[in-house]
């Protein structure tokens, strides 16, 4: 396995995360990732991007995120703390990251070249990421039985439904009763 590969993996999306619920989630449920970006010194701003399927952008030497001003505000949420698992996790590695829609819906790595699965197991690390910092797993737990649809846990959590029904699959798939 290639070192940079080695190097993610040693990485821990889900505890750097619970770190950072610590650091930053005072007595309210919901966690602003804003507030993360904005202590550690990065600006964030919404952008138009020409292409349709790009989420967000992080620039290291810029110290800026760059989020698409078209998405809905769950979107924006979701992918600035993706934006942010980049700076936590990778940046070591590289100096930006552009994360289009593709990326965000990696499922399996199997048919793609070296260079794609580098960048597939980065993005993958990434959401993990952002669905830790915005979906810790006691919080979803305890929603999934007070909930009544995967909608109104999107609307609490602040994050597209899609990303709800990753997190509860994952979590069934860790042997959680949901």
């Amino acid at each position: 396995m290639e070192p940079i590969i080695e190097e993610m993996l040693m990485a821990n999306p889900e505890g750097i995360a619970h770190r950072l619920r610590l650091t930053y989630t005072r007595s309210n449920f919901l966690l602003n990732p804003l507030r993360i970006a904005e202590y550690h010194g990065i600006t964030v701003k919404a952008a138009d991007f020409h292409k349709g399927d790009i989420k967000g952008i992080i620039k290291k030497d810029d110290s800026c995120i760059f989020l698409n001003d078209r998405d809905s505000l769950n979107q924006k949420r979701f992918s600035l703390a993706h934006e942010l698992g980049h700076y936590f996790l990778h940046f070591p590695q590289s100096d930006a990251f552009i994360c289009t829609q593709a990326f965000f819906e990696v499922n399996g790595i199997h048919d793609l070249n070296d260079d794609e699965k580098v960048r597939a197991i980065v993005e993958l690390y990434a959401n993990r990421f952002a669905m830790a910092l915005l979906l810790p797993f006691d919080e979803v737990y305890r929603e999934w039985h007070l909930a009544d649809t995967i909608e109104h846990m999107a609307d609490r959590f602040g994050v597209p439904v899609q990303i709800v029904s990753h997190r509860v699959c994952e979590m069934r798939n860790l042997g959680f009763s949901l």
